[in-house]
């Protein structure tokens, strides 16, 4: 310590707080995709970043944990593990739900995918079970909390058809009203199985900007980031954001960092809204280090060129033995 009491570092110190600044501001980002057999990990993740994972409709690609490596110019690296499908047999996935666990506490962002045309939630409820047990309760609320859980797939939900807006080049799909209430009640319906049972485990984390001192109930807080323990209710988002207005977006991060997020990689629909809550949920300078790997192109855009292709209906009519329409024929 010298004479106006600041503790002196010698060379060898100062090297060493360099190099583990260095080492951190460079650690690699690591997401890890997982979910059951054929819900479409890969394909997420190559409508999220751009990236050109292969893909398979008819038999499982993966058959292993696989690491793809992207790499930005400025040096940053993104990990992606893409983990193999759940759900083949009883004795595979006892091994692939032992990676499971492993990969997530390392991980940065953990997506579980989930099949949004189907009811059945017993087979992720039971996987997710598994993977936490004989954790210590404070590992089970690590896993749970880097948790977010995706309905993918969306575009195979139809009572309604999707809307296509094309302008130019390029389109946007949306839900027709009915289709989106069947999506949000989905959702609500997977969050109530997945995550409101795990109570107090499953813990929200989201940044602040430093003015945030609320610690009341399940809110707390630290230097960086405000946390709720369990999943936030919408009275209680609405409750909150009457008491605290200034800290609305704080409220809304905690909020949608224990929703179910429903999209579509096909038609790249809510693309948009699974980032920005990825993003959220880590937080800080790893943040803006993780949104250099977002797809270049507008995240919720498809080529018409691609659009086209996707339609599954052609009208012919057998009286005047013609097309009357077909999407691929529309300029």
């Amino acid at each position: 310590m010298n004479l106006t009491g600041q503790v002196s570092l010698n060379s060898e110190q100062e090297r060493e707080i360099k190099r583990r600044v260095e080492a951190e501001r460079n650690k690699p980002l690591i997401v890890i995709v997982m979910g059951q057999t054929g819900v479409g990990k890969s394909s997420l993740i190559n409508a999220l970043f751009g990236t050109k994972l292969k893909t398979n409709d008819v038999q499982p690609e993966t058959k292993f944990p696989e690491k793809h490596i992207e790499r930005e110019s400025d040096g940053y690296e993104l990990w992606f593990w893409d983990m193999p499908g759940i759900g083949e047999s009883s004795s595979a996935d006892a091994g692939y739900l032992h990676d499971y666990r492993q990969k997530i506490l390392e991980a940065d962002v953990a997506l579980w995918l989930c099949h949004a045309d189907s009811r059945s939630v017993t087979f992720d409820v039971e996987a997710i079970q598994k993977n936490l047990a004989d954790l210590t309760d404070g590992e089970q609320s690590i896993i749970l909390s880097k948790l977010t859980f995706v309905l993918s797939k969306s575009d195979l939900i139809t009572p309604e058809p999707w809307i296509l807006y094309k302008t130019k080049n390029e389109v946007i799909f949306e839900t027709a009203e009915v289709t989106e209430k069947l999506l949000d009640a989905k959702a609500t319906y997977f969050r109530e199985a997945l995550i409101a049972p795990h109570g107090n485990k499953f813990v929200s984390r989201t940044f602040h900007d430093g003015t945030f001192q609320i610690r009341s109930g399940n809110l707390t807080f630290d230097k960086n980031f405000a946390y709720y323990s369990g999943a936030m209710s919408l009275p209680t988002l609405r409750q909150l954001k009457q008491d605290y207005p200034n800290q609305s977006s704080v409220f809304t991060r905690l909020y949608q960092n224990s929703e179910v997020v429903y999209c579509s990689s096909r038609f790249r629909y809510n693309l948009s809204k699974l980032m920005q809550i990825i993003v959220d949920k880590i937080g800080g300078g790893v943040s803006v280090r993780f949104r250099n790997f977002v797809s270049k192109s507008a995240m919720n855009r498809v080529l018409w060129s691609k659009a086209q292709t996707f339609s599954n209906l052609v009208v012919f009519d057998s009286v005047k033995n013609e097309i009357v329409f077909d999407l691929s024929n529309v300029k």
